[in-house]
């Protein structure tokens, strides 16, 4: 699934910090343009799975703070990306293989995703990625929602009904107990399974 907004489907390897001219970036002080990150265009570490939707959202887009690096030293180690050069670069772009991003995004009722404590980096990665594009809030995540309360909510007519029928006293804690987890244990374990990272959409569970 793809790293960023966990939709399967069509994928692409693609550069975290862009091997092509970055885009989206104002000349630094003296009026240079950044050629990209070249030097990490064989990195695996740089690499990143990601769909095509993604992919093309991003392209070259790399917003960073701080003084952006636009070379190697001589050094192989530079090459890499937890190089003390690049360290020196702050990426406002998550990495979901370095951040997790359960502590920088939260999904509302409607599907749609919203950075924990105003988070730069899961905003500036939102607006980036286009991770609330309709496909995305509301044909998937959206569906995930309403089709779990829609299951609940008739989960506890259910129960409802038969301790109305069956004028259930006290005496009979130990059988509700027994029916409570018969009708929400399945549902409830369902969710659990659901949340395993190597599935689609787990976030939203």
């Amino acid at each position: 699934k793809c790293v960023f907004c966990e939709a399967s489907g069509k994928h692409d390897i693609e550069h975290y910090r862009p091997k092509g001219a970055v885009t989206g970036f104002k000349n630094d002080k003296n009026g240079r343009k950044h050629p990209g990150y070249y030097w990490l265009s064989d990195e695996i570490t740089n690499f990143l799975w990601v769909c095509r939707d993604c992919n093309g959202a991003k392209h070259c887009k790399f917003p960073i703070k701080g003084e952006r690096v636009f070379a190697p030293t001589e050094n192989s180690q530079d090459r890499r990306i937890d190089s003390k050069e690049l360290q020196q670069e702050e990426p406002l772009l998550l990495n979901p293989l370095i951040h997790s991003p359960e502590d920088y995004l939260k999904i509302n009722y409607v599907g749609k995703l919203l950075p924990i404590n105003n988070s730069k980096k899961a905003a500036t990665t939102i607006q980036i990625c286009d991770l609330n594009r309709h496909s995305l809030s509301y044909d998937k995540r959206k569906k995930i929602i309403d089709d779990f309360f829609k299951v609940l909510i008739e989960q506890l007519d259910f129960f409802k009904e038969f301790l109305e029928s069956n004028n259930k006293k006290h005496s009979d804690f130990k059988d509700i107990k027994s029916l409570y987890k018969s009708i929400f244990g399945v549902h409830f374990s369902g969710i659990i399974k659901r949340k395993n990272r190597d599935n689609e959409f787990s976030r939203v569970y």
